[in-house]
């Protein structure tokens, strides 16, 4: 996990190379959006729903410039996430992303952030659909796996 800014509020993000898009947590946002007045909704997205199988609370898309990075990073906005800010693989890719584990130290865009570890479990997203959304023995085989 790394601590950042985005507009000058502080956020905790998880740099995860294995969800599919950028999600920022809904209120995180509002936060944001209140500090700087603008509005937060860009467009309209498609579901996305967790490893389990259980639809995420998606609201919509929009930009959010991190720090003093200049590119703005597109997040999908969603409700009730665990995490105020994930960033996905092609984003951590853009800015040549680099995590050194020696160091404690992320690094992207040319630009230097001490790390710390998360230890929380439970919660992953995949993409847009997989067959076994919804079914309870695919969740409770999953959750089996996480727990052996």
């Amino acid at each position: 996990m790394v601590n950042m800014t985005i507009s000058g509020t502080k956020v905790t993000v998880l740099v995860d190379t294995g969800v599919p898009r950028s999600l920022l947590r809904l209120e995180t946002l509002r936060r944001i959006a209140n500090c700087i007045h603008r509005p937060f909704l860009l467009r309209e997205t498609g579901p996305l729903q967790s490893v389990c199988g259980s639809l995420l609370d998606v609201r919509s898309i929009t930009e959010v410039r991190i720090d003093s990075i200049k590119r703005p990073i597109e997040v999908v906005m969603v409700n009730d996430l665990p995490h105020e800010l994930i960033l996905e693989e092609d984003v951590l890719r853009a800015g040549n992303s680099v995590i050194s584990f020696r160091e404690r130290e992320f690094s992207w865009y040319g630009k230097s952030w001490p790390i710390r570890q998360c230890n929380y479990l439970g919660f992953a997203v995949v993409g847009p659909v997989l067959p076994a959304t919804g079914k309870r023995s695919f969740e409770r085989l999953f959750m089996t796996a996480l727990t052996d």
